[in-house]
């Protein structure tokens, strides 16, 4: 059953007293998808890709007033930021059905526009533990020269495995974690209204927009399989499905699969509007 969840202390409670048109509080409905013709075979670089799995755990969403250079801009991630709308509760997506899965709550928001937004790739704190799986993805990547076909898998999590562990002694709280569990997406212009839909669609190809070599990739009982996070040990039996080959779970390994953890990971930070849109109606 879905709930209303608490306002965002620093956002929405601000937005409802500081005088511009948002002083009403709405509340609507969220959900999340797949983008159309995601389960479709792409082809890209050397390969023609056909995910046969595709989830996505998105903790939260906010949208927030301010354009995108201004938004959540600084070291920290809980800014003083103005949010138009936020939907404070998760929701596992799975990517290649095309239809609308509910969130865990209702969104709230009050009556102003949102030109930015950020999805909370975490459950609870942003900064503790989180073994929470991120996104899961399982298909087949034939190579367009030959005919060959590499059944792939990858589970991602944002633990330590994907904190940057070289940081400038003089500024220690320049990278937090947080920062790897919030994607950030401008170029919005969306006004809320009680009792509207909000809509988040993810598009999980594009994801692949790099030269992956899965040709290269380490085999599912390899170590890079395994221990990329010694906070969700995996296991091939139960983790991988049919595949024979891994995109490791760290942005950190080395030797084989290393260039591809660390791009997969890069692209779903960093896939921008296309690969996350939202829209309200």
């Amino acid at each position: 059953m879905r709930r209303l969840g608490p306002l965002l202390a620093l956002g929405l409670a601000a937005a409802s007293c500081n005088g511009t048109t948002g002083n009403e509080l709405i509340s609507f409905s969220a959900f999340a998808q797949g983008a159309p013709g995601a389960s479709q075979p792409f082809t890209q670089g050397a390969y023609r890709i056909q995910l046969t799995k595709a989830t996505m755990h998105i903790g939260a969403v906010y949208v927030d007033q301010a354009p995108l250079g201004n938004a959540a801009g600084g070291p920290e991630c809980i800014s003083p930021d103005i949010f138009a709308a936020q939907v404070p509760g998760g929701v596992d997506v799975d990517l290649l059905t095309g239809q609308p899965q509910e969130f865990s709550v209702y969104g709230q928001g009050t009556l102003d526009t949102g030109l930015s937004w950020q999805m909370w790739l975490t459950d609870g704190d942003v900064n503790g533990p989180n073994r929470t799986r991120v996104v899961d993805l399982q298909g087949i990547a034939t190579r367009t020269s030959d005919g060959a076909a590499f059944p792939f898998a990858a589970v991602v999590t944002i633990n330590d495995n994907r904190l940057v562990t070289t940081v400038d002694p003089s500024q220690p709280g320049q990278n937090p974690i947080c920062k790897k569990r919030i994607v950030l997406v401008g170029g919005i212009d969306t006004t809320f209204f009680d009792g509207g839909t909000l809509t988040v669609t993810v598009d999980p190809r594009q994801w692949f927009h790099l030269d992956y070599d899965f040709a290269s990739l380490p085999a599912v009982t390899d170590d890079n399989c395994l221990i990329g996070d010694t906070s969700v040990p995996l296991d091939p039996a139960t983790d991988y499905g049919d595949a024979s080959v891994c995109i490791p779970n760290t942005s950190y390994a080395t030797g084989a699969g290393a260039k591809q953890g660390a791009e997969l990971f890069a692209a779903i930070l960093a896939g921008g509007a296309s690969a996350y849109s939202i829209s309200f109606q």
